[in-house]
């Protein structure tokens, strides 16, 4: 939740719903509990300074709906603010998009605010393209679905 509290950042207008805490609490602990999906933490200083998921993309958001074929979702890119600037993303990134191409997928998307320019400057330099608008309710913010192609490695 703490990367969300960054989003004041580029969207001082923003604020998340009410009930947006509870809702990504308990989203994460059904993903985390998938047996097919790949987490990173980074810890710093005994706290998570970072956190990279994904597992098999959905038809539909928040992971539900059937599984796409041969398409990963990443769920998180998350770098706490002290750790900025120090190729922690990028790091997770790479090891994210090695992890996905070893399990068989042939892409992989996420999805990124529209007003987050520094992490979608991050996943411009990284191949990443952005396929047009996302829609889920539950950040009230205009969403951007990116994808990358992996092919063979």
């Amino acid at each position: 939740m703490r990367g969300f509290a960054t989003y004041s950042d580029w969207a001082p207008d923003w604020s998340p719903a009410e009930d947006l805490d509870a809702q990504q609490r308990a989203g994460w602990a059904r993903s985390l509990a998938q047996p097919d999906r790949w987490t990173a933490v980074v810890e710093a200083h005994s706290r998570i300074a970072a956190v990279c998921s994904f597992g098999p993309a959905m038809t539909a958001p928040a992971g539900e709906g059937e599984p796409i074929p041969g398409m990963a979702h990443v769920g998180a890119v998350f770098v706490d603010r002290e750790w900025w600037g120090r190729g922690i993303a990028r790091a997770l990134l790479l090891a994210a998009t090695e992890e996905i191409a070893a399990r068989g997928f042939q892409r992989a998307r996420l999805i990124v605010p529209e007003g987050h320019e520094r992490a979608r400057r991050l996943y411009a330099r990284n191949g990443w393209q952005t396929v047009g608008p996302w829609h889920d309710e539950r950040l009230q913010l205009p969403l951007l679905e990116l994808r990358l192609p992996l092919g063979r490695r």
